[in-house]
């Protein structure tokens, strides 16, 4: 039976974070695609389909994830900006400075592996964001108000 805290022992929370994670690297990813097919510059493309998964993401996190206590106040302004900060802040700031460290740290061992070190680079970044955002969301972002 799968009680309050899921399967495992791991919060529901969890799992609705990995299922809205996912649809929204899809919604990113797509969107990523479509804008360079129709030859929109890298940089624009990304910071448009980032924002697009973002806008998913906060929705659905704030819906269905992590839902609002019944009768809780729910200070959406106040909410949206910290959302923004720790996303904007893990995909802008810390994953490049994962992806930098995991490249430098992989270059020597992973020589001859020049399509390798990127590709773990990203993956360990994408696992560093998962652990930030997820933290942050639950304690900071989406945490019931204990206002009256």
């Amino acid at each position: 039976m799968i009680g309050r805290s899921g399967w495992r022992g791991l919060p529901r929370s969890a799992y609705r974070f990995a299922l809205v994670g996912m649809l929204n690297t899809l919604i990113d990813l797509a969107t990523y695609l479509l804008l360079r097919q129709v030859g929109l510059q890298i940089l624009a493309a990304n910071f448009i389909s980032t924002s697009a998964g973002m806008a998913f993401s906060y929705v659905a996190n704030h819906r269905f994830t992590f839902r609002p206590l019944p009768g809780a106040p729910v200070r959406r302004r106040r909410r949206l900006l910290l959302f923004l900060l720790v996303t904007g802040t893990g995909l802008w700031l810390l994953q490049p400075v994962v992806i930098v460290a995991v490249t430098h740290w992989l270059e020597s061992p992973l020589s001859g592996s020049e399509a390798l070190v990127p590709l773990i680079a990203k993956v360990c970044a994408i696992a560093v964001g998962l652990i930030w955002n997820y933290t942050l969301y639950s304690r900071v972002v989406f945490r019931p108000s204990r206002d009256p």
